[in-house]
């Protein structure tokens, strides 16, 4: 909840001189926030005090299930993309990705930064984004050459009919930026 304060306390200060500014703010739960649902699944005896309301995202967010894709101008923007037979996340590239699900898609979850870009012969472009860090700490169990990744936002500009113009916002910027 802190980190959400944090995150929005920009957007809701310049909302304060420009009331008018109500972007949509879409928020897709990923494996981690469905854990609080998983384990009163398994332990009956906590249905209903641990959940999904303990994160009070409704309050700003238009929150979207996990693995549940939310199409935004024609891009698919979910956790992962879950493969059909098995459930599990799709491995390989964001390249291999686009050309298995075979349309537009914005993931997070793989602790990495790719994206692919794929023509179609109607003359339209298809992309494919996985952008899963965007914290600032490294992690211990991954060592030195697991935490040499990219982490931060990607912003979409221009966005329609399944693709955008993506630019790249590290989170040491974003740091640099609120001090």
């Amino acid at each position: 909840k802190k980190g959400m304060e944090i995150l929005l306390a920009p957007l809701k200060e310049y909302q304060k001189t420009h009331p008018e500014y109500n972007p949509r703010l879409v928020f897709t739960l990923g494996n981690h926030e469905d854990r609080l649902m998983r384990l009163p699944k398994e332990n009956p005896e906590l249905s209903g005090f641990i959940g999904y309301h303990l994160l009070d995202l409704e309050r700003d967010w238009e929150v979207h299930d996990f693995l549940k894709p939310v199409s935004i101008q024609g891009i698919n923007f979910v956790h992962y993309l879950s493969h059909p037979m098995t459930g599990k996340p799709y491995g390989g590239t964001a390249a291999s990705m686009l050309k298995n699900v075979g349309c537009s898609f914005c993931v997070g979850h793989k602790q990495t930064l790719e994206v692919a870009i794929q023509p179609v012969l109607d003359g339209t472009m298809r992309i494919g984004i996985v952008a899963g860090a965007c914290y600032p700490f490294d992690e211990l169990y991954k060592g030195f050459q697991g935490n040499t990744h990219f982490r931060g936002v990607v912003m979409l500009h221009e966005a329609a009919n399944g693709f955008a113009d993506p630019s790249f916002i590290s989170t040491d910027f974003l740091i640099r930026r609120l001090k």
